[in-house]
């Protein structure tokens, strides 16, 4: 079932809220925007310019900035396809009114609010209005949801052409519900603009990156073993910033079952890699990258571009990092609500609260301990699953690998995460004890990162 509010009721919301914080330019310049009042509120505008287009009219698309509010809040930056934003998994009507939004959002590179865009007025991805409202390079925020979305090309065709990151923000949605999620719209191969954007935007606490052939996979062989030597520099310099500015960087593993640490999306140190299990049957994806630092779901059930409440099966670590974003995502704003932290990064931490500090490095290490471990005694090949027939049979799922019992983190890194995971890191850093891996784990992961660091720090 939809959670949308009807147009009626949000219409009267709306008519309650003053214009603070909201500035209108119907001249289609951000450089013209002019703060001065207009007689009409947000919806007004919006339902004047539909009716007027549905005329056949020429009036301009409203533009109106939408100052949000800071609060206790996280922001997960996804670079993907786009995202079809009717869908109800992210759906949040409480957000709908101007200055609702608890992110005091802007781009970095005008100062500018995000563009206030009333989703229940805006139909789909319809091929011949998504152009006229959405443009490429500016930062908006889809009204009555939790997404804010700004793309790198140089056009808008589509909200999602693809639906590939429907399908990864809404694994991060389901995993961090109370998250603001900026869907960071690009193409394959082309991630180097995409990262430098969030990484650049100081109000942006986690990136999840799972587009394009991330590490190794083989089907794709031109795009992940020729990429320009330019390229490959111009991302390690971008994800090892990310990790400097405070940020969380996670990326998916890829689907060939050869170790990661040699590829330059997720094999440098400072990148969160997540590799693939079968968390119904206790197994190790044996389509997964190797030796990733964390395993979540590989399989999810995820929604369907297109579609305002349809979900699909879709496999892959593409799917899995978004689980790990997700459990990053629920366990800061878990913190950042436990200690009063107003706002996102402050002086490089994640949470600043008086007397207490968490940086990117303490809550990895959280992660890491509280991801669990299976050992062959878990491993039941005859369990239900719920996609038992995904679409794509280049990931037709078997039993799964059973895990060995004398050495896990041969296969799982420093464990699994699902959604449980982000509770249990935050109570364990708020409450001073975490639990902790085996001497022989951490021997382990020491001489994977050592790797990771001689080949790309």
């Amino acid at each position: 079932m939809t959670r949308w509010v009807k147009p009626s009721v949000l219409a009267a919301l709306l008519l309650a809220v003053a214009l603070s914080g909201c500035t209108s330019d119907d001249t289609g310049s951000d450089e013209d925007d002019d703060p001065s009042e207009d007689p009409l509120d947000p919806l007004d505008q919006w339902n004047a310019y539909l009716a007027d287009r549905a005329a056949g009219g020429s009036m301009l698309v409203p533009r109106i900035h939408d100052a949000g509010i800071e609060g206790e809040r996280v922001v997960v930056a996804v670079i993907d396809s786009g995202v079809h934003a009717h869908h109800e998994r992210f759906a949040r009507p409480e957000t709908f009114a101007p200055g609702t939004l608890d992110v005091a959002a802007t781009d970095s590179a005008t100062g500018l609010p995000p563009l206030y865009v009333p989703l229940p007025l805006l139909p789909g991805d319809d091929p011949d209005i998504v152009p006229e409202i959405v443009q490429p390079k500016t930062l908006y925020r889809f009204a009555g949801t939790n997404l804010l979305y700004y793309s790198v090309l140089d056009e808008v065709t589509a909200l999602d052409p693809d639906g590939h990151g429907t399908a990864t923000a809404g694994v991060v949605a389901e995993n961090a519900p109370d998250a603001t999620i900026v869907l960071v719209q690009t193409d394959t191969g082309f991630l180097e603009p995409a990262i430098e954007w969030a990484v650049a935007q100081p109000w942006i606490d986690i990136i999840s990156v799972s587009w394009g052939c991330q590490a190794n996979c083989a089907w794709y062989a031109p795009l992940a073993k020729s990429a320009d030597p330019l390229d490959v520099e111009r991302e390690i310099k971008a994800t090892r910033a990310a990790w400097a500015t405070g940020k969380l960087i996670v990326f998916s593993a890829g689907n060939d079952p050869t170790p990661h640490v040699t590829d330059y999306h997720d094999g440098p140190p400072w990148v969160v890699s997540v590799g693939g299990a079968d968390p119904y049957r206790k197994g190790e994806a044996w389509m997964a990258s190797k030796a990733p630092d964390v395993l979540a779901n590989y399989t999810a059930i995820a929604p369907r571009s297109g579609t305002d409440d349809g979900y699909v099966a879709v496999p892959g670590t593409s799917f899995s990092a978004p689980v790990v974003a997700g459990a990053l995502a629920d366990a800061v704003l878990r913190l950042r609500s436990g200690t009063g932290h107003i706002g996102g990064i402050q002086d490089g931490a994640l949470v600043a609260a008086g007397e207490t500090t968490w940086r990117n490095s303490d809550v990895r290490d959280a992660l890491n301990r509280t991801a669990r471990y299976w050992t062959t005694t878990d491993h039941d090949p005859t369990a239900d699953h719920p996609a038992q027939a995904p679409e794509d049979p280049l990931f037709a799922l078997d039993a799964g690998v059973p895990i060995n019992p004398a050495a896990p983190w041969l296969q799982m890194g420093w464990g699994y995460i699902d959604g449980t995971t982000g509770r249990a890191m935050a109570e364990g850093l708020m409450g001073g004890t975490l639990p902790d891996k085996p001497a022989e784990a951490h021997t382990y992961r020491d001489q994977v990162q050592s790797a990771r660091e001689t080949l790309w720090s």
